[in-house]
Parts: structure tokens; C-alpha cells; sequence
């Protein structure tokens, strides 16, 4: 018995429909879709280019699933029957490759505006997007199987309320993350500033908490919602340079022409030798007061970034000193005067 008078004329015409769209699907996965990809990348599109990268391998997947379902679709008329079965499973696997195949276009696309800089490369971000596409996917699977989603949307919006009342503090710092990364004010790496003993650089922001890793290698975690309510300096914001002023005092006898000179020279020699220090900077001396045993003044360096600051102050101090050692300036002891009874008569004795 010949094989095909097992098969019914709308078996053998899907089964022929088929063949074709696969080597058709063939041909435009080998070579229209490396033509657009090197197009895309003359024209720098981005993210055609990503598309492109990401549909080649299951395109011709899809090609051959979405002939035979809808050549399914138009022959069958019994979805019950094992055909009609096969037809239905055809779409569900359409869906669930697509679905996994947006996640990744999104992944890459999350991948590579975090790495230019444009979006904030924190947990949060990545876990929201990936849970709203498989929402998206089941629901589309819900749909295909019959299973109506809109008593299930009822169901939690009766349960929403409840659900939100139990969770209220979870949902709280859910959105104040949300919040404090559409601000663009707090990102992963910026330094910043809690309190005077709390300091480091922002290492996640995540659904519930935020983590900073302070300079002593440890990790703070702190909760959304009392991250977005603090006062909190960035001091990576609106650049990570900034100065970095020093305070030094000099005996009321110096030349302080002298001493402004010598300090811009122990300025730039550690600008420019010690890392951290901006090169390129003009130091900057301000006289500040007569204090009570010295006149005191504020050298005015720059450091890339907040972190660098211990060791730039250290390096200064240190060449500063022995500088002022070497050109006689003096860096006078606090002195205090008691003076008892009266100037002409100190032993207060008639």
C-alpha cells in the first residue's frame, strides 16, 4: 500500500506547503537576513541590527510553524482531532519562541544602552522588564487554549486590595525604586553620602532595597522607601570632579606671598605625580582669617572623583610640611596667654 493513500488530500497539500515555505524560509534566513544585518550596520541602526541577530536562528522555526498552522487552521476543521491538536500546539510553540525571543532582543537592548550609559544597569530594571514579557507570553498561551484571562484579571483586582494592604511596605519600596531610578539621580557607581559615618558607592538598586558598598568594603542596605526620603550627596552628580580644599596655617610673620607660592608649587607637584589629582588644574590659594595663633588659608586642589580625596590630602600635607621645613615658613603651635590679676601689679599685692 502506497504511503499516500494513507494520506488525505488536505494532509498531503499542508504536508507540500510546508516543504516549500521551509526552503523558502531557508533562503531568507541565509540571505536576506545577513543583507539587512550588514545594512543595518552602515546605517548603525542599532537596534534593527539586534533584531536581526536575535530572530535568524529561530525564523526559519517560525516559518514552517506558522504555514502548517495556518494551513491547519483553513483544512481542519475539528480541533479536537490529533491534527487539530498538532495545529493548536503549532501556535502555542509560536508563541512561547517569540516570547523568549523578545526577551532577548530586550536583554541585548538593556545590555547595550547600559553599557553606553543611557539606562542604569540595576536589578530592578532587568527583573520588571522580564516578568512583564512572561506575563505577556502566558497570557497569549491562556488565550490560545481557551482559557479566558479576563475572570482571572478579575480575580486580582477583588484580591488586589487585600493583596496591597499585605504587602504595603514590599510595594512601597518596590515603587520608590522604580522612583529613584527614573529620577537619574542615584545610578550604580555613584558615590554618596547618608549621614557623616555612612559613605560608599551605590552598588544595585533592586525591587525592595538599595546596597551601598562603603570604602571599608562593607555593604549598607537600605529600603526604598527610606532611601527616596533621605537627604542624600551625591557626590558623583553633576560630575564626579570636584575640589578639594586643604586648610593650613602660617605664623603672623610669614611673607605670604611666599607662602601662596610654595603651596601652588607642592599643589601641582602632587596633581600631577599622584594619582587621582586633575593635571591640568590651577591651584588656587585663599587667605582666610587671622586666627588666634595663625593666619589660616585654604589650598584649593581637584580629584576625579570623592574616593581619592584621603590620599591626595595625604601627599600634600606631607610635602607641604617638609617644603615649608626647607624655606623657613613657619606652621605655629596654638598658643594660649593667661594673664592673672593686673598688668602693673601682678602679684595683685598694694
Amino acid at each position: 500500500m502506497n504511503i499516500l493513500d494513507l494520506l488525505s488530500l488536505d494532509q498531503i497539500v499542508i504536508f507540500f506547503i510546508s516543504i516549500i515555505s521551509l526552503l523558502l524560509g531557508r533562503l531568507f534566513q541565509k540571505i536576506i537576513i545577513p543583507r539587512l544585518r550588514k545594512r543595518s550596520a552602515r546605517n548603525r541602526s542599532v537596534n534593527l541590527r539586534i533584531f536581526l541577530n536575535n530572530i535568524q536562528g529561530p525564523f526559519l522555526i517560525w516559518v514552517v510553524l506558522g504555514t502548517f498552522y495556518g494551513l491547519g487552521s483553513y483544512f481542519v476543521e475539528d480541533s479536537k482531532t490529533l491534527l487539530g491538536k498538532a495545529v493548536t500546539t503549532s501556535l502555542i510553540l509560536i508563541i512561547i519562541t517569540f516570547t523568549y525571543v523578545i526577551g532577548q532582543v530586550i536583554k541585548s537592548l538593556l545590555t547595550y544602552y547600559i553599557r553606553k550609559g543611557i539606562l542604569p544597569n540595576t536589578t530592578i530594571f532587568n527583573s520588571l522588564s522580564t516578568i512583564l514579557i512572561l506575563f505577556i507570553g502566558i497570557g497569549a498561551v491562556l488565550s490560545v487554549l481557551g482559557i479566558s484571562i479576563t475572570p482571572i484579571f478579575a480575580a486580582l483586582g477583588i484580591g488586589g486590595l487585600a493583596v496591597a494592604l499585605a504587602l504595603q511596605p514590599t510595594l512601597a519600596n518596590l515603587f520608590a525604586g522604580m522612583s529613584i531610578i527614573a529620577s537619574k539621580q542615584l545610578n550604580p557607581g555613584d558615590f554618596v553620602e547618608l549621614s557623616p559615618t555612612q559613605s560608599g558607592y551605590i552598588d544595585d538598586i533592586q525591587w525592595r532595597t538599595t546596597t551601598i558598598r562603603t570604602i571599608q568594603n562593607n555593604l549598607v542596605i537600605v529600603p526604598n522607601s527610606m532611601m527616596s526620603n533621605m537627604v542624600v550627596t551625591n557626590y558623583s552628580l553633576p560630575a564626579k570632579e570636584l575640589s578639594l580644599p586643604i586648610p593650613v596655617g602660617v605664623h603672623y610673620d610669614s611673607d605670604l606671598d611666599h607662602v601662596r607660592d610654595v603651596c601652588i608649587e607642592v599643589a601641582k607637584l602632587v596633581l600631577t605625580t599622584e594619582e587621582g589629582g586633575v593635571k591640568d588644574f590651577q591651584p588656587v590659594v585663599r587667605f582666610k582669617q587671622f586666627g588666634p595663633s595663625s593666619i589660616d588659608l585654604n589650598v584649593v586642589l581637584r580629584i576625579n572623583e570623592f574616593n581619592q580625596q584621603h590620599h591626595i590630602r595625604s601627599e600634600f600635607i606631607r610635602i607641604l610640611r617638609k617644603r615649608f621645613k626647607e624655606e623657613g615658613i613657619i606652621i605655629p603651635y596654638p598658643i594660649t596667654t593667661v594673664e592673672f590679676g593686673d598688668r602693673d601689679n601682678p602679684t595683685g599685692i598694694d
